[in-house]
């Protein structure tokens, strides 16, 4: 019984030894441990290894959701698992959800039919004015700036690059140019054209006497309409008026003429007109020689963009609800969310009425078609013409990248702290809605405009069917920033915009215009955009609606909006939006 014992005890050390027992159960000191936490902060798994090796990601997949990956640092990209463990981390996974995306069912091309399409051919005839003693052109060099392909960053060199990107690819612009010799010297052209006349449409008449190929190969629709003229005026500015400021030569301008559209031996409705001269300088934004900003700026306009700023009642200063940085406000940067739906390029995620809680990974607008389209209380009419939230990630990517810093007078924008770096999340309160113009007279002598406001697509779609084409002119936004002053609303006459930029710290500084409080001297800076852990409410972000807590249309933003991660290497946010 002894050996026996003694027998057993030598097999009991011999066990402990090999399995490790007593001291040697301590984690070594050269190992890390990595928690694994779910998108609300519940721990998911642990594991230990190696310090200076990979960890490998835990299996995870939660229900009708899909894993964009683990974060440790929300201000970068998400972790590499290729990458060495040299620390304990905890890292936190992000998971988005399924969410229907949407198209506008009408576009500007659906409310004038004479603008450009947004998905289909459009012929653009470039006509260069030649003067006896004005500038030689140079066609290559024309053709190069309306044809010329360039990448994303260059975008601004041609209009045809500008808008391919901004369209994510959707832009077709079919180019005709001819040099229209008019035979007088450049005061006598400015003498003629200073101020509105039929000095283009003459010109334009006298080119389809003798044009060399088919007029009907620039009316792509066949409506009746040329798709769109562009005059680029050959004038010296010096040898106009002597100072060579005019804004004929430095500026640009679009407009209409009142033609009736004849199929087949089309008419000119629309033209634009940039001087050649501008065009010779380099694209900087805020100058006076804006380069081919403003021809494609002009252009936007032929897609049915309007200007994104208002000419205030005081003093005649300017008010623009997106601190200047867009486009349509003062030629900078890339196009908007909102004008890209407006056209039909882009396609949001829509949060529905029975959403309460999404969790959705943008990527930047000036590359990709991201974007996120919250409706009021009201509903949404399944356009771009309501009133809705838009949000985005803008970034320093594109023309927005070329324009991230830039002066304007003695005022300069410069990115504010660490989180400006990248960009961040930008929200926008949209008011497109349309309404139907009318007069009334309020004497014997004198009429004002009078707005009836649309609610709903049938009501809209009631009034593109009408048979009489002149009726639908009458249609319109109620709140352009256009010379918006203008109260829309019979009697009321608060600051409302088409658009606004929802600054992060909630304040009214782009919307409310006062004698001494004008949101020309507010510009746009990265520090207005949503970052990490920043969230928008309609109760903490009030002071910038008008109508505080209502929407314009009386309904509410019943939603809150946090941005969970935004990665500055990549320019992509992660939000959630939950209902309040």
């Amino acid at each position: 019984m002894k050996q026996k014992r003694f027998g057993h005890l030598v097999l009991m050390i011999l066990l402990l030894i090999v399995t490790g027992c007593g001291s040697n159960t301590q984690t070594p000191e050269n190992a890390v441990t990595v928690r694994f936490l779910d998108q609300d902060g519940n721990q998911i798994a642990v594991k230990t290894v190696e310090k200076g090796t990979a960890v490998t990601a835990p299996q995870y997949a939660p229900e009708g959701k899909t894993l964009e990956g683990w974060y440790y640092d929300f201000y970068s990209p998400a972790w590499s698992f290729s990458d060495p463990v040299n620390k304990d981390l905890e890292l936190r996974a992000l998971c988005t959800d399924e969410v229907e995306t949407v198209s506008s069912k009408i576009t500007y091309q659906d409310l004038e039919e004479y603008n450009l399409r947004g998905s289909d051919a459009n012929a653009v005839l470039v006509v260069y004015l030649k003067y006896r003693d004005g500038y030689d052109c140079d066609m290559d060099a024309l053709k190069q700036a309306f044809t010329g392909e360039y990448d994303s960053f260059d975008r601004l060199k041609s209009v045809s690059s500008y808008l391919y990107y901004n369209s994510y690819g959707r832009a077709d612009l079919d180019f005709h140019f001819m040099i229209y010799d008019c035979n007088m010297t450049c005061k006598e052209a400015y003498d003629i054209n200073n101020g509105y006349n039929t000095f283009h449409e003459d010109i334009f008449n006298d080119i389809k006497k003798s044009y060399p190929g088919d007029i009907n190969e620039l009316d792509k629709d066949r409506d009746g309409y040329v798709d769109a003229v562009v005059f680029i005026g050959g004038e010296d500015s010096f040898k106009t008026v002597g100072d060579g400021y005019q804004y004929y030569i430095s500026g640009g301008q679009s407009a209409f003429t009142q033609g009736i559209p004849s199929p087949g031996d089309p008419v000119m409705k629309l033209y634009i007109k940039v001087p050649y001269e501008g065009m010779l300088n380099d694209p900087v934004p805020a100058t006076q020689e804006m380069g081919i900003r403003v021809l494609i700026h002009e252009m936007s306009h032929a897609f049915g963009l309007v200007d994104y700023y208002d000419f205030a009642p005081y003093k005649g200063e300017i008010i623009d609800a997106l601190g200047t940085f867009d486009m349509q406000s003062h030629d900078v940067g890339d196009w908007n969310c909102f004008s890209r739906f407006t056209c039909g390029w882009l396609e949001p995620y829509l949060i529905s009425e029975g959403v309460d809680s999404v969790t959705l990974k943008l990527s930047c607008s000036s590359e990709y078609n991201n974007a996120v389209l919250i409706p009021t209380s009201k509903g949404w009419n399944g356009t771009a013409f309501d009133e809705y939230l838009l949000i985005d990630v803008m970034a320093p990517v594109g023309a927005n990248g070329y324009d991230w810093e830039w002066g304007l007078d003695e005022r300069q924008i410069k990115p504010i702290g660490a989180k400006a770096n990248g960009g961040g999340v930008r929200i926008l309160h949209v008011d497109s809605r349309l309404a139907v113009k009318t007069t009334k007279s309020v004497s014997p002598t004198e009429a004002v405009a009078v707005y009836s406001p649309l609610y709903g697509y049938d009501a809209i779609m009631e009034m593109l069917d009408l048979p009489d084409y002149g009726q639908r002119l009458n249609l319109t936004e109620i709140y352009t920033n256009s010379n918006g002053y203008e109260p829309k609303i019979e009697g009321d006459e608060r600051w409302y915009h088409l658009l606004d930029l929802i600054p992060s710290d909630g304040s009214s500084k782009y919307r409310i215009c006062t004698p001494s409080d004008w949101s020309m001297y507010y510009l746009f800076s990265p520090g207005d955009l949503f970052s990490t852990g920043e969230v928008f409410s309609m109760e903490t972000m009030r002071d910038a609606f008008p109508n505080a807590p209502y929407a314009n249309n009386g309904g509410t933003f019943d939603y809150s909006i946090k941005v969970e991660h935004y990665d500055k290497v990549n320019h992509e946010a992660i939000i959630t939006i939950y209902r309040q």
